[in-house]
Formats: structure tokens, C-alpha cells, sequence
């Protein structure tokens, strides 16, 4: 067994939870952004 081994899953691990939180903050973003444009044209259609 090599010793970097649990480096390399480790790296693995913090990887995959930064792309995980990229994701999801992404959709959050896209929802505000989304929830923006509804409230805006709600707003719009009301003038």
C-alpha cells in the first residue's frame, strides 16, 4: 500500500464536496436570479 493513499482520497473527498458546493450555489443563484425575473414581471404586468 502506498502512503499517499489516503492523501489522494482525502483530496478526492474535499474535491468532490467544492464541486458540490459550486452546484448548489449555482441552483441558488439561478433561483434568485429566476424568482427576480418572476417578481419583476408580476411588477410590470401590475403597472
Amino acid at each position: 500500500m502506498c502512503g499517499c493513499s489516503p492523501y489522494i482520497w482525502y483530496g478526492m473527498v474535499w474535491y468532490g464536496m467544492v464541486w458540490y458546493g459550486m452546484v448548489w450555489y449555482g441552483m441558488v443563484w439561478y433561483g434568485m436570479v429566476w424568482y427576480g425575473m418572476v417578481w419583476y414581471g408580476m411588477r410590470a404586468m401590475a403597472l
